[in-house]
């Protein structure tokens, strides 16, 4: 009997320890933002469409943050050097820019998002051809995007979505393990 209570005193502990980890990630976000090109010459490295003025094609940045240091007040930054845990992903007609392509990512100013009383203001992203296996250049600060003369156009802030990052199916199977394991040990226990 006292096995079967330390037992379950260890099943209780793990159980606590799953939903707390669960909770340390409840502010893990995937984000997505649009940028709107205004000039895209012929012949640029990124695959768009020339156009001047109305543009059909869209860039984007996609990735994943934690929030929990936001808290909605003032400027705030989301960093994405190595080590933040968090990943952008900037997609430029068919060249895709990781955080760790941009020129300062390892010194110097990483990658980020910056928001100004829980808004977008600014996305700061900076990859020049040759550097870091970046496929062409291509800069963005605070809501304007560019590549010398072949291509520009301005952040659409009003499109940055956010969604929670779920909690992966495999952890709520095995918390249900364990809450299954309590009950007949409990069952056992009670018959005794």
């Amino acid at each position: 009997m006292c096995t079967t209570k330390r037992n379950l005193t260890a099943l209780l502990a793990g159980l606590t320890l799953l939903v707390l980890n669960g909770q340390a990630h409840a502010s893990l976000l995937s984000f997505s933002v649009m940028g709107d090109p205004q000039l895209v010459v012929a012949g640029n490295p990124f695959g768009l469409s020339p156009c001047s003025g109305t543009c059909t094609e869209s860039i984007s940045a996609t990735g994943i943050f934690d929030d929990s240091g936001l808290s909605g007040v003032g400027t705030e930054f989301i960093y994405f050097g190595s080590g933040s845990g968090n990943s952008i992903t900037t997609h430029v007609g068919t060249v895709d820019f990781l955080e760790s392509m941009d020129v300062d990512y390892a010194g110097g100013s990483d990658p980020f998002l910056e928001f100004q009383d829980g808004s977008l203001v600014s996305v700061n992203l900076l990859f020049t051809s040759g550097t870091n296996a970046a496929a062409a250049d291509f800069t963005s600060s605070g809501t304007l995007f560019g590549s010398g003369s072949v291509l520009s156009g301005l952040w659409d802030a009003n499109s940055f979505n956010t969604t929670v990052v779920p909690v992966p199916a495999a952890v709520w199977l095995f918390g249900s393990g364990l809450l299954c394991f309590a009950s007949v040990a409990r069952r056992k226990r009670n018959r005794i």
